[in-house]
């Protein structure tokens, strides 16, 4: 069932469009079908940009003579890079798939020929080059997460009508988030039951607030510090949590064996 939500104002005025945008990216969230056995290796809407590149590195670096469709598939046709793919908007990344493109697909050349310039040693040193650059850009920093997260707020945080675009955008964003959550050791139990966490119709700790309770002194000054932070909650700081669910410090710890 489509449930409403509604609560976001901006001083004091209620935001009807943000609520409405929020809502959606719940309900999308939730109808994702995590049941499928082949759901996270085999079907492309639990992709990322960096799951993509992890299977092309594969392919330029284990079955290059063999990967040109592959290549084609997973990079020179595949829509996170094209436009309007939000993260074509960062000049060095577009520049360098831009430059990939131009390569592979120059103009006066035949499908023969670009199979036979595919197969050239030293096209797939080129491509073993840009793509690891491309990586490098993307893992810099937290880069490609923090932007996910960036988008998110940015995209449900217009307190405008719905659009095309705007369904676009949360699909890729949202599945983007989850083939990344899935690569840092999250259940398919857990990543579906989110959308709940984040609203807290899940058990308060359960929610991924900055600090953690073995930070606390106490469990009541934890307890204290966690209703404080629901208290305070906007829609900046709930799609930021999302970022504490990778970025978490390991923790010192004692186990039996």
């Amino acid at each position: 069932m489509f449930v409403k939500y509604q609560g976001f104002n901006r001083n004091g005025i209620p935001q009807t469009h943000v609520d409405e945008r929020f809502e959606y990216f719940l309900h999308y969230w939730r109808t994702l079908d995590f049941n499928r056995e082949f759901i996270f290796s085999g079907d492309i809407k639990f992709e990322s940009h960096l799951s993509l590149i992890s299977k092309i590195k594969n392919q330029l670096y284990y079955n290059y003579q063999q990967s040109q469709t592959n290549f084609n598939y997973l990079f020179l046709d595949h829509s996170y890079f094209k436009t309007p793919n939000l993260f074509l908007q960062y000049s060095k990344i577009d520049s360098i798939v831009i430059e990939i493109k131009e390569y592979l697909r120059s103009d006066g050349l035949n499908r023969n020929d670009r199979r036979k310039l595919y197969k050239l040693n030293s096209t797939q040193e080129f491509l073993k080059d840009k793509i690891e650059k491309l990586e490098n850009l993307l893992l810099k920093n937290d880069f490609y997460l923090n932007k996910l997260v960036y988008h998110l707020i940015r995209t449900i945080g217009l307190n405008e009508e719905i659009d095309v675009s705007f369904y676009l955008n949360i699909k890729y964003l949202v599945n983007s988030y989850i083939a990344e959550l899935y690569k840092y050791g999250y259940s398919r139990e857990y990543i579906f039951k989110l959308p709940d966490i984040l609203i807290f119709k899940s058990p308060l700790h359960d929610f991924p607030f900055p600090k953690i309770e073995s930070e606390f002194e106490t469990k009541e000054e934890y307890q204290a510090y966690i209703k404080l932070e629901k208290s305070k909650m906007t829609l900046s700081k709930t799609l930021n949590a999302l970022k504490n669910l990778v970025s978490r410090k390991v923790q010192d710890g004692h186990y039996i064996f």
